[in-house]
């Protein structure tokens, strides 16, 4: 664990910025682990979710230190349940065609769409086609600051990094509506 360490206050609001490496994902590998999709756990409630992690970053998920960027895919009639988190998502649609409803809201999306699911929205997908769409969200800051909260269909508690260290739950706060 090491020595307890003591800063002064001009290196407390000036830390070593410690920056990522420039890092590419390419697309015949993207494409590669997409085709994989077919085998998908069912506790994933039917999301296909791949996650661009950045190595440097070690067993922390995301892109960078404060976002990630993942691949959603569902096939055509299956269903994400309402499900909600403390983060936001901004979605951008590559192929399909389909709808999510966003707190009771119905937008229904096509090819080049981009839409927000704003933090804690309660939120499902519901793909009329085959669809491939990327999510960018602010989800690895909210680990960093153990402050990440979810709650899956059918749980009675939300579900937290900082509760399930100590093994408890929170309570649930009222869904909107």
């Amino acid at each position: 664990m090491g020595d307890p360490k003591f800063v002064r206050y001009g290196e407390q609001i000036r830390p070593p910025v410690r920056d990522l490496e420039p890092l590419i994902w390419k697309g015949r590998d993207i494409a590669r682990e997409l085709d994989k999709f077919d085998e998908v756990p069912e506790y994933y409630n039917g999301r296909r979710n791949l996650v661009l992690q950045h190595p440097a970053l070690g067993d922390i998920p995301g892109t960078s230190q404060t976002m990630h960027v993942a691949f959603l895919h569902l096939k055509a009639g299956e269903h994400v349940p309402p499900h909600r988190h403390s983060y936001t998502t901004i979605i951008y649609v590559i192929r399909g065609r389909g709808h999510t409803i966003i707190d009771g809201k119905r937008l229904d999306w096509e090819p080049g769409d981009v839409y927000l699911i704003p933090a804690w929205a309660d939120h499902e997908f519901h793909p009329e086609e085959d669809h491939l769409l990327v999510a960018v969200t602010d989800g690895p800051l909210f680990v960093y600051l153990r402050s990440l909260v979810v709650q899956e269909p059918g749980e009675n508690a939300i579900r937290s990094a900082a509760a399930e260290e100590k093994q408890a739950a929170l309570p649930i706060p009222p869904r909107a509506g």
